[in-house]
């Protein structure tokens, strides 16, 4: 403005958006607005019967951190939670981690039922009633813990899954991974399920079945 700009040409398009809202906010246009041809362009005419050169630049100034950090926070293309905003690459990345959680919490209770079923079978029914005890105690709270693991780890997967569905264009990938949904829902219920129909066989064998006989008797 110092320098005698009293006009402003331009062509619409994401690099001038911070100098056309500049002028808005500064009321340095006469109309408001950008009037586009239909070549795609436009004249922006900024009148000023004052000197709004340092308001025009601070604004300017702000408009362009603003447009910055949206374009750094992935606002395209990307899925708005309480107001915080995740790209596509961002969930899925988040998706492997859940993935990861649901296998690891699968792999410490099958262990353990598996290792207790291998000692009933060497004769852990017939040990003494405290050896007993203390294995069931050792069953019942490593299985709250995986439980609520594999709960936690599933529900987890669910809500990466309920963002990505809110992403408008979503690739290949991320539609795969949407896919998943119902199996996710056997992790979080039908696994623990079977893990304690396992663990209440194992009690009863532990405590209410007859010493197996010998073979060859």
């Amino acid at each position: 403005m110092q320098a005698g700009v009293r006009r402003i040409y331009g062509i619409v398009g994401d690099s001038p958006n911070p100098i056309v809202d500049a002028v808005r906010r500064t009321n340095g246009s006469a109309n408001g607005s950008a009037n586009g041809s239909a070549n795609g362009s436009a004249n922006g005419s900024a009148n000023s019967s004052s000197d709004p050169s340092d308001d025009l630049a601070e604004h300017a100034e702000h408009a362009e951190h603003a447009e910055h950090a949206r374009m750094e926070s992935g606002a395209v293309g990307g899925a708005t939670t309480n107001g915080a905003t995740m790209t596509e690459s961002q969930l899925i990345t988040f998706w492997g981690k859940a993935r990861a959680h649901i296998i690891v919490s699968q792999a410490a209770p099958t262990f353990l039922l598996t290792a207790v079923v291998g000692f009933l079978a060497l004769g852990l029914a017939t040990a003494d009633p405290a050896v007993r005890i203390a294995a069931a105690g050792i069953l019942l709270a490593s299985g709250i813990f995986g439980a609520l693991a594999q709960i936690s780890a599933a529900n987890e997967g669910l809500a990466v899954i309920a963002d990505l569905r809110a992403l408008e264009a979503p690739s290949a990938l991320t539609r795969c991974i949407i896919a998943m949904a119902p199996w996710v829902n056997v992790v979080r219920y039908v696994t623990p399920a079977i893990f304690v129909i396992v663990y209440v066989a194992i009690l009863a064998s532990l405590f209410f079945s007859a010493p197996a006989m010998p073979f060859g008797r």
